[in-house]
């Protein structure tokens, strides 16, 4: 860990670098989870899951993007 010197008057202040390893890990799993609740959802509950992305597609109608067996 660094420090950066200041006046005198305070503490020095400790600058905290990033591990990129670390960051790297981090994203990743968190990306996996995102994936693999995106996976449960269309598996699961197809209808839900348009439910919560529709929004998104301002001008897409969502039954345009149903899956294929899907019958209502």
């Amino acid at each position: 860990m660094d420090t950066v010197p200041n006046s005198g008057e305070a503490p020095a202040v400790q600058v905290h670098h990033i591990r990129p390893v670390a960051l790297a890990n981090a994203t990743a799993a968190v990306a996996a989870a995102a994936y693999l609740i995106c996976l449960a959802l269309s598996v699961f509950a197809p209808g839900l899951l348009m439910a919560l992305f529709s929004p998104w597609f301002h001008n897409v109608r969502a039954a345009a993007v149903q899956p294929v067996g899907r019958k209502d």
